[in-house]
């Protein structure tokens, strides 16, 4: 945040004029005197012009539950907009009172009504952190969300000879088989579909199970499913894996047509731009012209931009979790690392190892360990792990011990189960995708990618993600406030680092903003479409 964006006035337009929105420093002062600091004794209001500081309430315990969100009020004609962190429900109830007592008349011109629903957001927003701090968290009740059940996954071909993938890279490619599933019920209107892209090493099973015997769920199954963050009762959910997986859609372990063995070193290079079409050729096939939203993070996230830009009037809702509008030079450098690892594995033969008995899995294994680490942050790796020894009480004072410490042997684990799953060459590949996604780059800047968009955008990240740090969700907001788009941002605190929009006992905190922005979104869709039937009839 620059230090003049700090501690601004709002300034909000209505039919008559402007109107100054009084400070929430001033709104605070006069209602929450007695809240304060309990480690420096400062106002607790003064925490509003510090964005982003987390604070804690007298007599009460740390509050992990706490969100700084980013509103936007408006851009250009709207002013400017304010990031301040929500806390407790006293302070929000207060933000909910100076976005009411301001609500603005839709008597304007076109280009300021538009400023001024887009300063409405805030309404939405603080209505939700509320509800969200008052009610029980949804994993606590007693009788917890149902899961999807059982599960199958579906597969299709597309992109045949007669109309090949038209890949970035300026090559053509098919055909492409698509391993997906669905979740819900496609509603008569085919107005409530969500597509949800995975992180780097995902897949299609997003949650439920196949069969019953499976150990664990989909990747994401605290969040989708009846009663969840993405409510399977009300959506119609889609997930598929993407373009150069290894988990049934086609990629470089899939079998070339051409010469009836794996494609191997000769997949073809590609980029998110390339997955992206994928998955809305598929879209297509399902019969859904327009999809409610598209959710992602990480890779998923970077997914739901390009999309955005892309195909700006495909969807309602673009949800950004943990993700960036490109990877900041150490993702890439850690990238570069675990591919290295994978080249220099002897059993690796240049990526022709599928008729091997020995695959690269040291290599591959040794990516991975890379990989978590960034995934991590250090306060969960020293609340879990410190400097706990392993199945010892002592240090050996042997070089020869590999594994002496507890996070080690978490590391080596983690290395262990991935190679069991995922195929080197797809790592490769997918990181190489990663490495290349440059939104601005592509459509000349952020404004110009992301302006001509008709969707609503959700931007959330987390305070202790150093893969992609708040700082990069933050320039997607400036930029998507800049080219006057509706966008609301969040930062959540949580110990859990880049994985923590993964984690169940985080999912409360993320389902409180997914929720009413997906209903929000919804609503605005159903309002248009009765607003283009009227307008047909007349």
């Amino acid at each position: 945040m620059e230090p003049e964006d700090r501690g601004r006035v709002c300034t909000l337009l209505h039919a008559g004029g402007t109107t100054r929105v009084p400070t929430l420093q001033s709104v605070l002062r006069s209602r929450h005197a007695p809240l304060r600091d309990t480690a420096t004794t400062a106002p607790r209001w003064q925490s509003f012009t510090q964005p982003l500081i987390r604070q804690r309430v007298a007599n009460r315990p740390p509050c992990r539950n706490w969100s700084s969100i980013s509103t936007a009020f408006g851009s250009g004609l709207c002013g400017d907009w304010f990031p301040f962190a929500v806390h407790s429900f006293e302070v929000r109830q207060s933000l909910q009172e100076v976005a009411r007592s301001h609500t603005l008349t839709t008597a304007a011109p076109n280009d300021v009504r538009r400023a001024s629903e887009k300063a409405l957001e805030v309404s939405s927003v603080t209505a939700a952190a509320a509800a969200n701090t008052t009610a029980p968290a949804p994993h606590a009740s007693a009788a917890a969300p149902e899961s999807c059940g059982l599960v199958k996954p579906q597969n299709v071909i597309l992109f045949g000879a007669e109309d090949p993938l038209q890949l970035e890279s300026g090559k053509t490619f098919g055909p492409v088989h698509v391993n997906y599933e669905t979740y819900g019920t496609l509603s008569p209107a085919k107005d409530n579909a969500i597509f949800i892209c995975h992180a780097l090493t995902g897949d299609a099973h997003v949650a439920g199970r196949r069969t019953a015997e499976d150990r664990k769920p989909g990747w994401w199954d605290g969040f989708v499913g009846p009663g969840k963050g993405i409510d399977t009762n009300k959506y119609f959910v889609i997930c598929a894996n993407v373009l150069g997986g290894c988990q049934g859609t086609t990629g470089p372990n899939s079998i070339d047509p051409q010469t009836g063995k794996q494609y191997g070193p000769h997949f073809p290079f590609i980029t998110i731009a390339d997955i992206v079409r994928v998955h809305k050729s598929l879209v297509e096939y399902l019969g859904i012209t327009k999809l409610l939203a598209v959710v992602g993070g990480s890779l998923g996230g970077m997914q739901v931009l390009e999309w955005a830009a892309r195909y700006p009037d495909s969807l309602g809702g673009a949800v950004v979790l943990a993700s960036g509008a490109k990877l900041n030079a150490q993702g890439i450098a850690f990238n570069a690392v675990g591919r290295r690892a994978i080249y220099t594995d002897p059993a690796f033969c240049e990526g022709n190892y599928y008729d091997h008995a020995e695959k690269p899995r040291f290599g591959l294994a040794l990516a991975r360990m890379i990989a978590h680490i960034t995934y991590l942050s250090e306060q969960s790796i020293e609340l879990k792990f410190g400097r706990r020894l392993q199945d010892r009480e002592s240090l050996a004072y042997d070089v020869k011990q590999e594994t002496e410490f507890q996070i080690e042997s978490y590391l080596h684990y983690q290395g262990k189960r991935f190679v069991e799953r995922f195929d080197a060459n797809s790592y490769i590949w997918l990181t190489r995708a990663m490495d290349y996604f440059n939104l601005d780059a592509s459509y000349g800047s952020l404004e110009n990618a992301l302006g001509r968009s008709s969707a609503r955008f959700l931007v959330v990240s987390y305070d202790t993600d150093w893969l992609f740090p708040t700082s990069q969700s933050l320039e997607i907001v400036r930029s998507l406030i800049s080219a006057r788009q509706h966008v609301t941002s969040a930062e959540l605190s949580s110990p859990h680092g880049h994985d923590a929009f993964l984690i169940d006992s985080e999912l409360p905190m993320l389902e409180g903003l997914v929720v009413p922005f997906l209903a929000r979104v919804q609503e605005g869709m159903r309002d248009a479409a009765v607003a283009t039937d009227g307008a047909v009839s007349q």
